[in-house]
């Protein structure tokens, strides 16, 4: 399992939305986990890759590097 922790600026956080969802859908729409947490003037983007290599070419694309597991993320959310 990969996490990939970006940092976007709150002004493109929409595109960057956007151009990850893109990137998901052109990548066989790999289960992710999103969370978000706002930082000053940023917005810190935390996303889980079931894939360890699917996650590594997220980062690569955005830009992101290996992080902590989701802070919030437990399975009984997904139900």
């Amino acid at each position: 399992m990969r996490v990939v922790e970006l940092r976007v600026s709150r002004a493109a956080f929409a595109d960057a939305l956007s151009s990850m969802r893109s990137w998901l859908d052109h990548n066989d729409r790999p289960l992710v986990y999103f969370e978000t947490q706002i930082d000053g003037d940023a917005i810190r983007v935390k996303v889980r890759f079931e894939d360890d290599r699917q996650g590594e070419t997220f980062a690569q694309a955005f830009g992101g590097v290996a992080a902590c597991p989701l802070l919030h993320y437990t399975p009984d959310r997904l139900r």
